[in-house]
């Protein structure tokens, strides 16, 4: 049974909470691509369509592993990855939670950092990444070369957030914008971008800017948050950011999926008012809906939807990043099968 110490809330760096460094053993260091083995672990409700492609586009990525911790009973999932050795499936049950030594938590991001530290500890890999159904691992060249880059002295690699713009049309072609800060631009480029929202965006995004980790494994007392990673109840410190790999979060990849999620957000998830006090999206978005739809949907169509005008603005000031991304010949290829099979 997990001891009663065993919190999982995570820390806010810029609160001066105390951190640590962890020694890195040597066993633990690699540097040759083709010998360094990594995985995924993710706890999900999603369906079976958007684990195909999560699980299809890291696979083809080189993905040791990936794992899906079930947040509901999902018999049809658990049946159709059964045979398949690179994918686990993990139900969360009454039964799983119990034989954990713990009661299912009633927030979700307490319940992913559960998932999250439990996949941590089993994991054969020498590295695990934890990043949501709707976020995909973009790297320049290989995530194998990326990690072979890792310093000795790195024990969590900071993955920075792109924000997937909403396509207008169908296809394999996928748009992401940066922050202005991560392109070296000014916080000013913003309401530039976005004249309306800007302001009141943080990146001028709607999802988060924090980012994901890739943790270095084999410590028996990690615990592996959403944003971040801890030990013994300390934020490790050793942690960096490298060049060469995004992580392209589709969060809102259309108008009707945004609509769909926006209550819950509100309420339980990124929307929710901050503790600064500032106006920021949460406030928006309760004046927008006051007023109706439309005033969400301009809210959608200047900052989530891949209009023409804004991806040459992003692209003139190098904050524009467009990948092919073909799921369903990932599908194919990994599984035998095509969404239209699932349909």
């Amino acid at each position: 049974m997990n001891d009663a110490s065993d919190d999982l809330s995570e820390p806010d760096e810029r609160t001066g909470r105390p951190s640590i460094a962890l020694a890195i053993r040597p066993d633990q260091i690699e540097h040759t691509p083709e010998k360094i083995t990594w995985e995924t672990v993710t706890l999900t409700n999603a369906a079976l369509p958007a684990l195909l492609r999560f699980a299809a586009w890291h696979l083809e990525l080189g993905a040791t592993k990936v794992s899906f911790y079930l947040d509901q009973d999902m018999p049809d999932v658990e049946r159709f990855f059964a045979p398949h050795p690179r994918v686990a499936v993990i139900p969360c049950s009454p039964e799983w939670w119990a034989s954990i030594g713990r009661e299912r938590l009633p927030a979700h991001q307490n319940r992913q950092a559960v998932a999250a530290t439990q996949a941590y500890r089993s994991a054969q890999s020498q590295w695990l990444c934890h990043i949501d159904i709707d976020e995909f691992l973009l790297p320049d060249t290989s995530i194998a070369d990326w990690l072979a880059t890792a310093p000795d002295d790195m024990a969590v690699l900071n993955i920075a957030p792109i924000e997937q713009l909403a396509p207008t049309e169908p296809g394999d072609t996928y748009h992401f914008k940066m922050a202005p800060r991560f392109a070296g631009q000014t916080g000013a480029l913003r309401e530039s971008l976005y004249p309306t929202f800007g302001p009141y965006l943080r990146g001028g995004y709607i999802s988060h800017l924090e980012g994901k980790n890739f943790a270095r494994t084999g410590f028996k007392a990690v615990r592996v948050g959403i944003h971040s990673c801890l030990f013994q109840q300390k934020a490790i410190a050793n942690r960096t950011r490298l060049p060469g790999v995004w992580l392209g979060h589709a969060h809102a990849p259309s108008w009707e999926s945004f609509a769909r999620h926006l209550a819950f957000r509100k309420t339980q998830g990124s929307y929710r008012p901050q503790k600064s006090g500032n106006i920021g999206l949460a406030q928006v978005l309760d004046m927008l809906e006051s007023e109706g739809e439309n005033g969400l949907k301009a809210l959608f169509k200047e900052v989530c939807l891949a209009r023409p005008d804004l991806l040459a603005a992003l692209a003139a000031h190098n904050m524009l990043v467009t990948r092919q991304m073909p799921f369903d010949t990932l599908i194919q290829k990994h599984f035998g099968v095509s969404l239209e099979d699932l349909a």
